[in-house]
């Protein structure tokens, strides 16, 4: 490890404890997955695709490594809510997912789930005597939020359109996963867009010259895996000033994180705006960083 690597490393917890709590950057905040109301035309018989559903949501939340992921269903006294969420009882619940350390939550309502056997034939309209023939569209009508706790915000919010059927596989099992698969990828991409990684950027370690002109290279940044960051995570750059007192952000770069070497330090590579961020740093002005929201492949 390069000397002044070590030097920062070693040094991180004095700026810790000197920085603001949005300048240390923030930690892994609780997101409580609730149970989802299932509606009267839901069948308890299918309930086990709802369960399904909130399984692969919860997996990809987890998959995240942003946040903490809790299950209401491994907590003993979130009970199950059958009569539904109204404008009074979603303020108590949140209340009580509040007293648990929650500090999001994902709500769901199921209207219908529903799987269809569709038989297909050949070209002379033929059944295929084992029944190879069958195929399965399965469909859920869902209305999926992640809300803050705190306020009651509407984070992200995605609805299943009726029209919208699975791709159709060969079993129920196959083609309601294609439908769970999707609204938990949606989910994902919400919590990510929605639960920003905050923090500064703390020294330029490099260096390159491109055209004639000097920019940073790779830089460290004080988030690490306390605050769910991964190689990966891309970040924008923000200067900041004030102007006849009002607090001005301004987008300077993006970079992106390379390694993570500790609960509270990174390395990112620079992918936009280099010289803008090393005129800055020699500067000694404080550079912020917040998570970009998710990209097609995010």
């Amino acid at each position: 490890m390069k000397l002044k690597h070590l030097l920062l490393t070693l040094i991180l917890g004095l700026f810790a404890v000197s920085m603001p709590a949005e300048e240390r950057g923030s930690g892994k905040a609780t997101v409580i997955v609730d149970y989802f109301y299932a509606g009267s035309h839901v069948s308890r018989n299918d309930y086990g695709w709802i369960d399904m559903l909130r399984n692969d949501i919860i997996k990809e939340l987890i998959g995240t490594g942003r946040v903490s992921v809790v299950d209401a269903a491994s907590v003993s006294d979130l009970n199950y809510i059958p009569q539904g969420y109204n404008e009074n009882s979603v303020t108590s619940r949140l209340r009580t997912l509040k007293s648990h350390g929650g500090r999001y939550v994902v709500l769901g309502d199921i209207e219908y789930v529903d799987i269809q056997r569709i038989n297909t034939t050949n070209s002379r309209a033929v059944r295929s005597r084992d029944n190879s023939n069958n195929v399965y569209d399965a469909r859920i009508g869902y209305n999926l939020r992640l809300i803050d706790i705190a306020t009651g915000e509407i984070l992200g919010q995605t609805i299943a359109d009726p029209k919208d059927g699975s791709v159709r596989m060969s079993t129920p099992e196959k083609s309601m996963e294609s439908v769970t698969g999707r609204a938990a990828t949606e989910m994902r991409r919400i919590l990510i867009d929605g639960i920003a990684i905050t923090g500064q950027m703390l020294q330029v370690l490099d260096t390159k010259v491109k055209k004639g002109v000097e920019e940073a290279k790779t830089v460290a940044l004080n988030v690490g895996s306390d605050n769910g960051a991964a190689a990966g995570v891309k970040f924008d750059v923000f200067t900041t000033r004030y102007i006849a007192g009002h607090k001005v952000s301004d987008k300077i770069g993006k970079v992106k994180i390379t390694e993570v070497k500790g609960s509270d330090i990174s390395y990112a590579i620079v992918k936009d705006g280099g010289s803008k961020i090393l005129e800055a740093m020699r500067n000694g002005d404080k550079l912020t960083i917040k998570s970009s929201k998710a990209g097609f492949w995010d």
